[in-house]
């Protein structure tokens, strides 16, 4: 939220501590005021850009924007820290629930969607390293160990995907069904809830922030959002009506979205490479 910005200050004389409530000019700095009563000019002390600023109730009302901006981006630096956080930490979770039940109930579905998490782990941590650069060395741009957290998601992801494949093509010609889909109900219908708190924040913060890093973070949980609901769908349809291959159906959607996010997170690092090489971070 904005703070209030104040354009009256009240300046004391330094030579005969005369005191002067004076309006300060909105876009302008002051270099030099006459004191009324001692005839002293007044001007800035070394490394203040106006009289306001050394002499003044209040900083000029630049100065008092530049405070405001730093406050503003302390906390929403700490609030996309937060978040990334989070982020790691429930798709931990999430992850290592998804791929015990997926692998113990052999439903494909909910097997690929932990193992998507952990590369949502893996995403989350070079979020998180770069907000931390940013919050301690002014720096927007990734470093050597964002682009390599990119790459390893990536690869992750493709991966992921050749194994999605691989495993809906073996449970048709095996004519092999889930257990049960009931743990695939309920955890896609928990994340669906998670991912959309976390979209939406990581929206808001980024934007807040003119953070592109960040906003494309944010997409990333959107897919993961939408998985949620490819999870929920494949389980549920299975639960109530035992149809064949919706788990292998269900899966094959999941590499979907997974080779797109494979695809978007070596195009990232790709473009932040080319960045480096050109002195931009």
């Amino acid at each position: 939220m904005s703070q209030q910005i104040h354009y009256q200050s009240l300046l004391v004389c330094p030579h005969c501590h005369h005191q002067r409530q004076v309006e300060m000019p909105q876009d302008s700095c002051l270099i030099s005021f006459d004191c009324e009563r001692c005839d002293n000019i007044l001007q800035p002390n070394s490394g203040d850009c106006c009289v306001f600023c050394s002499h003044g109730s209040v900083p000029c009302p630049s100065v008092q924007r530049t405070l405001e901006g730093h406050i503003n981006l302390q906390k929403g630096l700490r609030t996309a820290f937060i978040l990334s956080l989070i982020t790691i930490g429930y798709n931990t979770i999430e992850g290592l629930v998804s791929t015990f039940f997926g692998a113990t109930d052999e439903t494909l579905a909910l097997f690929g969607f932990g193992v998507d998490s952990f590369a949502e782990v893996l995403s989350g941590v070079g979020v998180a390293h770069m907000v931390w650069r940013m919050q301690h060395h002014e720096i927007k741009q990734r470093d050597d160990f964002e682009i390599t957290a990119l790459k390893i998601t990536g690869t992750a992801l493709y991966l992921l995907v050749a194994g999605l494949i691989t495993g809906a093509i073996l449970s048709i010609v095996s004519q092999s069904e889930p257990q049960t889909t009931t743990a695939g109900v309920i955890i896609s219908m928990l994340s669906i809830a998670t991912m959309y708190f976390l979209f939406r924040a990581k929206i808001k913060v980024g934007k807040e922030l003119e953070s592109e890093p960040i906003i494309s973070d944010a997409q990333c949980t959107k897919t993961c959002f939408y998985l949620s609901f490819i999870l929920l769908a494949s389980s549920l349809i299975y639960a109530i009506w035992q149809i064949p291959y919706v788990d292998a159906v269900g899966s094959l959607g999941i590499a979907w979205y997974a080779w797109k996010e494979g695809k978007e997170a070596f195009e990232k690092a790709k473009t932040k490479r080319l960045l480096c090489e050109n002195n931009c971070c």
